[in-house]
């Protein structure tokens, strides 16, 4: 019942792969982070990722959470994410709401399900096992996955309580509740519109952007982009391009033997000073000393 996750996406990103069964929605996976990266994708379901061993680091948007051993990250609904390549392990379980939920009528769909699904702005949490609700949180998840892992005839019933569980702690400790419907609906065109750009800067990080471009394509005015990207990501799209400029060039640095030269100017910069500057600036490092140091 444990698989690697193999990530296949349509042109939006979104994962096509079914997770579990119709009957149990729900699946386990392992990854060594050595071997592969996972690329962007996002789905309808929530996931709980775990470290371990050695080190995870997980995007969700524009944050970059590290995991350590035994430290965990939820996902919610929809969030846009991705997993480097790094020296670590991770399980996963990625799981539709309907576990929980059953009915879209009942009492666990209402107050579990509804304020996760209904609030765009929480997009994750990282899970640390120094806080006891938290460590009880990522217990919880690896018990799921170390039953999935021996097919215990327990898995089905044990997996839902105890996600109910995590559902239950998430929403007391994080004061989660339900936004109104204006709020919910304003929340959900912003966050499909910033989506929709973090896939273009993705898909065109190497040629030059302009934030006219990045209206043109989102089909708004700048003054709406920079809006909206400040709002959801605490920072300007053209800045995200920086960061995810310097990102790629340090996947590269660490994993070819190109000349600087060349890896700043496949990643979109075409002057090696700013991108010497920019490189230090996100990193602590010079392009040089980082490939050293890796």
């Amino acid at each position: 019942m444990i698989s690697k996750c193999n990530v296949v996406t349509n042109d939006t990103k979104k994962e096509l792969a079914t997770h579990g069964t119709i009957q149990f929605p729900l699946a386990c996976y392992h990854d060594d982070l050595l071997e592969s990266q996972i690329p962007w994708h996002w789905h309808d379901e929530f996931e709980i990722i775990f470290c371990i061993s050695g080190k995870a680091i997980v995007n969700v948007a524009q944050n970059k959470i590290t995991l350590k051993r035994n430290e965990a990250v939820f996902i919610n609904s929809r969030a846009i994410h991705s997993l480097e390549k790094s020296f670590g392990e991770i399980n996963s379980l990625v799981f539709n709401s309907k576990i929980i939920s059953g009915t879209s009528e009942s009492f666990f769909n209402h107050n579990l399900i509804f304020p996760f699904l209904h609030n765009s702005g929480f997009s994750f949490f990282k899970m640390r096992p120094q806080i006891l609700w938290q460590r009880r949180c990522v217990n919880f998840a690896k018990i799921i996955w170390n039953k999935a892992k021996i097919e215990s005839p327990e898995f089905q019933n044990d997996s839902r309580y105890l996600l109910t569980k995590i559902f239950y702690l998430l929403i007391a400790k994080c004061k989660l509740k339900n936004s109104s419907k204006s709020d919910n609906h304003f929340e959900a065109i912003q966050n499909e519109r910033v989506k929709k750009i973090i896939l273009f800067i993705e898909e065109n990080y190497s040629s030059e952007i302009t934030l006219g471009q990045i209206a043109n394509f989102a089909a708004v005015s700048k003054s709406v982009v920079l809006r909206d990207f400040k709002s959801a990501l605490k920072t300007s799209p053209l800045q995200y391009v920086k960061i995810i400029r310097i990102e790629k060039s340090c996947q590269m640095l660490s994993s070819t033997n190109e000349k600087i030269s060349s890896i700043a100017s496949e990643c979109g910069f075409n002057d090696m000073s700013y991108f010497s500057k920019s490189f230090k600036e996100q990193t602590g490092k010079t392009p040089e000393e980082y490939r050293v140091a890796k």
